[in-house]
């Protein structure tokens, strides 16, 4: 109740200067994942992998996710490697993945730039009835998509991957992740907490970027993604989740093996005009009684 009144004060006061903050989409257009038609010949589930300058890692994520899903799923799985331009010649390696494994698409953008709109574009070419994500620089490990698979089989609309315990499936993890990195994400939890409670009380990871989802959740839904982090626009936007259709996988979230971390200071700026426009855009779908526009007394 605490956090929701100062998150509802800390709204108000940006509500009031809302036209300057500029809360409304980035996008002209929304992004809208279609349904798969009723006569395609749809697979059981569509991965997609953003991509910048992953050359270093991306054949082993490959390779080994390949691996996993032909045991569990044969023949009825994709990988889509959505790549943004990669000066490191990502898009080029992910064309000979391609030809090496049949489960392999790519879709080189060359025009558009970002990690959250690189996943809906990947999404909106899915033909899977289960979409999922994770990063292609193996801090999420490939045995993780298992498990989000299998929460799905199970009963499950939404199965993220948690970087810290969580409170469904899997044990409490011994994480690898500590320091700098750390202490951000968690400074990143606090400050969604006060804007948007109760979209970060449903998860111990609300800012995990390792989730699979049936597909009919976001189907038709609006989705005006912004910067890296997905999974809020997904919850926010999403056709509603009960707690019995969500679940948490946890997973022991590892170092980086190669490469360096691609989030800059532009991207936390993104993220707090993201948490802000989810908040202005919760508050307008609200009753107009709600929002304090209509007396329901007169």
């Amino acid at each position: 109740m605490v956090a929701e009144a100062i998150g509802q004060s800390v709204f108000e006061a940006l509500s009031m200067v809302a036209p300057r903050l500029q809360l409304k989409p980035l996008l002209h257009h929304p992004l809208i994942v279609a349904p798969l038609p009723g006569s395609a010949l749809s697979l059981r589930l569509s991965l997609v992998i953003p991509t910048f300058n992953e050359v270093a890692s991306l054949a082993q994520l490959v390779a080994q996710l390949d691996q996993r899903l032909a045991a569990v799923l044969p023949r009825q799985y994709e990988i889509i490697v959505v790549d943004d331009d990669s000066p490191d010649g990502t898009a080029c390696l992910a064309a000979q993945l391609a030809k090496q494994y049949p489960a392999v698409r790519l879709i080189h953008r060359q025009q558009e730039r970002g990690l959250a709109t690189a996943v809906v574009r990947g999404w909106q070419e899915a033909q899977g009835e289960f979409l999922a994500v994770m990063d292609g620089d193996l801090q999420h490990p490939p045995s993780v998509v298992l498990a989000l698979v299998n929460a799905l089989e199970q009963g499950a609309s939404l199965a993220v991957a948690s970087r810290y315990g969580g409170r469904g499936q899997g044990q409490p993890p011994q994480t690898e992740w500590q320091g700098r990195r750390r202490s951000l994400s968690r400074s990143a939890q606090l400050l969604g907490r006060l804007i948007l409670p109760r979209l970060f009380t449903q998860l111990s990871d609300p800012l995990s970027g390792c989730f699979a989802l049936r597909r009919e959740l976001i189907a038709g839904r609006s989705l005006h993604p912004l910067g890296y982090k997905i999974l809020l626009e997904v919850l926010a936007r999403s056709n509603p989740l009960t707690a019995e259709s969500l679940t948490e996988v946890s997973y022991c979230f590892k170092p980086r093996q190669s490469g360096h971390s691609k989030v800059t200071a532009q991207h936390y700026w993104q993220y707090i005009a993201h948490l802000l426009r989810l908040r202005w855009a919760l508050w307008r779908e609200k009753p107009a009684e709600e929002r304090g526009l209509i007396d329901p007394t007169n």
